[in-house]
């Protein structure tokens, strides 16, 4: 009597597990005068017969959820890469007052309103490359993240047509067993 106590509960288990994990597709009529505790044996023994045949265990599928998904990765300039960056600038910025002191030298003007000029220029120049460099860097970043959706979009995909592939073996192999013990079978 305890062993169909068990046979029961693990019946129910398996029962309610089938249904959220949405693999309650399968409808068997037992034949006539079977036994509510047999077709609950019957139940369970077809559903390990099943998970055996296929590798594919709907309770299990259920139990284990949702995955959780990775945090993105900070868009933070390292303190190595920004003390390069303010170096480039101080010498662009001597660069371009020199360059205007000599212009300046040799057209007769004064050499220091020539490197005043010389470096703001520079500066200008630099802003200018700066702020088309980080455009175009804004770009390639939204096209690797629109490249990235796509991929994952593809990988889900790929990933509902397995399990949808799996579960339908799973319920034809569990249909096989129940028809094999002499249940009329169909499928939703």
């Amino acid at each position: 009597m305890q062993l169909n106590k068990l046979w029961i509960a693990a019946a129910a288990g398996i029962g309610i597990a089938c249904a959220s994990a949405q693999a309650q597709e399968l409808f068997a009529y037992p034949p006539q005068g079977r036994p509510q505790t047999q077709q609950q044996q019957d139940q369970f023994e077809c559903h390990q017969w099943a998970v055996e045949q296929t590798h594919f265990d709907p309770v299990q599928y259920a139990a284990q959820g949702a995955s959780g998904q990775g945090t993105p990765a900070s868009a933070a300039m390292p303190s190595s890469q920004a003390a390069g960056q303010n170096t480039r600038q101080g010498a662009m910025l001597a660069s371009g007052a020199a360059q205007g002191a000599a212009v300046a030298h040799v057209s007769g003007g004064n050499p220091g309103e020539g490197a005043a000029a010389g470096a703001v220029l520079r500066a200008l120049q630099g802003r200018m490359g700066t702020t088309r460099a980080a455009e175009d860097q804004r770009q390639r970043e939204a096209q690797a993240a629109r490249q990235a959706q796509l991929q994952q979009a593809q990988t889900q995909q790929a990933q509902q047509q397995e399990l949808q592939a799996r579960r339908k073996a799973y319920q034809q192999a569990r249909a096989t067993c129940f028809k094999a013990r002499g249940y009329t079978v169909s499928q939703g």
